[in-house]
């Protein structure tokens, strides 16, 4: 192991201080887990290689940089959690503005300059969407509010997936995020530390991740005002953009940002969720 980097011996690691070069060889390279965390001097990250097979948990995290395009190789197997953003503050964050995949790798594609994974049932998991997205992202503006919706054929929302998210400098920000009838599962920290302002919950998500206050799925997500959920769903529902249980005994998530100066908890509620109420401004 040389500086996080697992690799055969007989292989050069080469950093300039400035950009991160993985050599070019034969070998499999797998890139440890904060291996290159809080590398503040970093302005290029090139692992595109494809003897590059795995990248660990914030290998690349709280750089406090902007990386245009990420470029994955055809012979990666692992993209581990939090890979460039950051868990802790947006503004230190690494920041990506288009992710990119070889068309042969057979684990990972991207759509858009969006992440996703492939899984064995066909269906896709959404695994980053840049923090910092640029033009070429797929996303709907009208005038600077921006609206990403998940693709019909995901099902899976992962940890991170959103995190960080700050939006775009030059077309406006991402406001919306609309998931798709395909979606089922919204992974925890999924949208946590990210600017986003609504999300709409489609009919047929059944779980969404609430491991405790440092693990909801929108964990401090300081400008967030509203939750809405698809009136077929029947696991949740959303009443003046604040989540509960479909029985409303149960308050989920109360939006930081929600605009309610005087908010009444209504009488059906037995259960208030761990941090429901975490950061609010109001």
């Amino acid at each position: 192991m040389k500086n996080g980097i697992q690799l055969d011996p007989n292989v050069i690691w080469l950093n300039d201080g400035t950009n991160v070069e993985i050599p070019s060889d034969k070998y499999e390279v797998g890139i440890d887990a904060y291996a290159f965390s809080k590398c503040t001097s970093l302005t290029n990250i090139d692992v595109s290689g494809d003897y590059i097979t795995a990248l660990g948990d914030e290998a690349f995290a709280d750089c406090d940089t902007t990386i245009n395009e990420v470029v994955l190789g055809k012979n990666l197997k692992s993209f581990g959690e939090n890979v460039f953003s950051s868990s802790g503050s947006i503004t230190e964050s690494t920041h990506v503005g288009f992710y990119q995949v070889d068309g042969e790798n057979p684990n990972f594609m991207s759509v858009g300059g969006v992440l996703f994974e492939k899984n064995a049932d066909g269906t896709l998991t959404l695994v980053a969407f840049p923090s910092n997205p640029s033009e070429r992202v797929d996303m709907v503006f009208e005038g600077d509010v921006g609206t990403y919706i998940v693709p019909e054929n995901v099902s899976r929302i992962r940890t991170g997936a959103f995190l960080a998210t700050k939006g775009s400098l030059t077309r406006g920000s991402l406001t919306r995020v609309i998931t798709g009838d395909g979606v089922m599962i919204i992974d925890s920290e999924a949208f946590s530390n990210s600017l986003i302002r609504e999300i709409y919950i489609g009919k047929n998500v059944t779980k969404i991740g609430f491991d405790g206050a440092e693990r909801n799925a929108f964990n401090a997500m300081s400008e967030l005002r509203e939750i809405r959920v698809a009136s077929d769903n029947d696991i949740y529902a959303s009443k003046d953009g604040v989540l509960f249980t479909k029985d409303g005994t149960r308050l989920c998530v109360y939006p930081a940002s929600n605009p309610y100066y005087n908010y009444v908890v209504p009488d059906s509620v037995t259960t208030i969720q761990m941090s429901a109420f975490e950061g609010v401004k109001y």
